[in-house]
């Protein structure tokens, strides 16, 4: 048996200095596999921004609750992802004022010293430990493409 390691979590939000409307979403749930916490950005300047983090954090969360344990944390991850994207296209299609609404997603699962992360778009995962950070994710962006373009 893994040992368990000891953690400490939490959020906060901010709408920031450009934004009126808060468009962060965050949760968390619970099943055999461990803790599931997440965290969706409504993509700024877009319509519906809102509305499509938390779309995705309750779909996330409730099929996290409901997960067949048959398959493994990350492909349930990736299949909660694609899944909560189908809801996001599928309100944007029933609403025309809410056409190219989008999020980003970071996701863990996290159960004894175990931890697996899935994240879209330019939210970050980022471990503390003590007096160190690690960035664990880069971000799909055009401006990291560019980054990874410059260190070949």
């Amino acid at each position: 048996m893994s040992p368990s390691i000891k953690y400490v979590s939490g959020n906060h939000t901010d709408v920031g200095k450009k934004r009126e409307i808060n468009q962060d979403s965050f949760g968390s749930a619970t099943n055999e596999w461990g803790e599931l916490f997440i965290v969706a950005d409504g993509m700024g300047g877009h319509k519906g921004g809102e509305i499509a983090s938390k779309i995705s954090v309750e779909s996330l969360c409730s099929d996290f609750k409901n997960a067949s344990l048959n398959i493994s944390p990350s492909v349930f991850l990736d299949r909660a992802i694609q899944n909560a994207h189908e809801k996001i296209v599928n309100k944007a299609v029933d609403s025309t004022e809410l056409k190219g609404m989008g999020t980003t997603v970071v996701a863990v699962i996290i159960k004894d010293d175990q931890a697996q992360i899935a994240h879209v778009g330019d939210s970050r995962f980022y471990l503390f430990r003590k007096e160190d950070i690690w960035f664990k994710t880069k971000d799909h962006s055009l401006v990291q493409n560019l980054i990874n373009q410059l260190q070949l």
